[in-house]
């Protein structure tokens, strides 16, 4: 549910080109008038998840579920708000919607 008092942007407006970090599912969730509380993302980062990212994820409220070390990465559930600032940090190369592909 989106928080009135948090500061909400289109993700075609992040600085820097940031929103070509997240890929389209992703986009869509956050351009959503209501989007989830929380969406479960994968976080692809320059060398893997790192303590750096622990503490990130923590300080932007965020639950880091499991470290994807195939791809140098976590999996985790963010706001909205906690997702466009991750989309700033150097450290992360892609975000992307965790979603199941099959059943």
């Amino acid at each position: 549910m989106y928080d009135a008092g948090v500061p909400w942007l289109p993700p075609d407006s992040l600085e820097g080109g940031t929103s070509q970090k997240l890929d389209s599912r992703l986009k869509e969730l956050l351009a959503e008038p209501m989007p989830p509380e929380k969406i479960p993302v994968i976080v692809q980062t320059t060398d893997g998840l790192q303590d750096t990212d622990r503490q990130l994820i923590a300080s932007l409220k965020g639950t880091i579920l499991a470290d994807l070390w195939l791809i140098k990465g976590y999996s985790a559930e963010l706001s909205t708000k906690a997702i466009q600032s991750l989309s700033l940090s150097d450290r992360v190369i892609a975000i992307t919607y965790n979603t199941e592909l099959f059943r």
